[in-house]
């Protein structure tokens, strides 16, 4: 069984790690030259957005929410409200 996927939109809420994807590999530190190489070849730069730390499910479990309050929490189980109305369109585009 094949998968087609017609957009690919990738999320970060790290603006360091979406300018080093969109600059060109040479001019960064070997470290992060060889991972950004790798993003680039696998992926497409412009299917990069930035997402706000607040609206990223990610982080409410490095921020240390409470277990009990897990359950009830609707950005950990659908996303944040942009996706979920418009998965396309970046809460926040930013100019690096």
């Amino acid at each position: 069984m094949k998968i087609h996927f017609n957009d690919i939109v990738l999320w970060t809420d790290s603006t360091i790690v979406l300018a080093w994807i969109k600059k060109a590999p040479s001019v960064l530190k070997p470290f992060v030259k060889n991972r950004v190489s790798v993003i680039q070849h696998l992926t497409e730069v412009s299917s990069w957005k930035h997402v706000q730390s607040q609206d990223n499910p990610a982080d409410i479990i490095s921020r240390g929410i409470d277990p009990d309050k897990i359950q009830d929490c609707v950005l950990w189980w659908y996303g944040p409200l942009v996706l979920q109305t418009n998965p396309v369109v970046s809460p926040c585009d930013i100019t690096l």
